[in-house]
């Protein structure tokens, strides 16, 4: 009988599917969503760019805000 070693297999948050990822953005906002994910890899960036049309402003703090309007909104495209 030969034993199985966990300690060879190495995965990271980057190898889930995306349904995985729709799951996670379900408990998170709009804004938090893109802070949080975009630019992790280009596969998850590409599914949460929509995610810009959702963001409710107000409800971002200062720091964040400058973030998402300098840095993430502009590599999306969105003027």
């Amino acid at each position: 009988m030969t034993m199985f070693s966990y300690n060879n297999i190495r995965s990271s948050l980057e190898d889930l599917p995306n349904e995985i990822f729709l799951l996670i953005y379900r408990f998170l906002s709009s804004a938090d969503v893109l802070l949080c994910f975009y630019g992790l890899n280009h596969r998850i960036s590409q599914t949460i760019s929509g995610y810009y049309q959702h963001v409710v402003i107000g409800q971002i703090p200062y720091r964040p805000f400058g973030h998402l309007c300098s840095l993430i909104l502009p590599e999306i495209g969105v003027n």
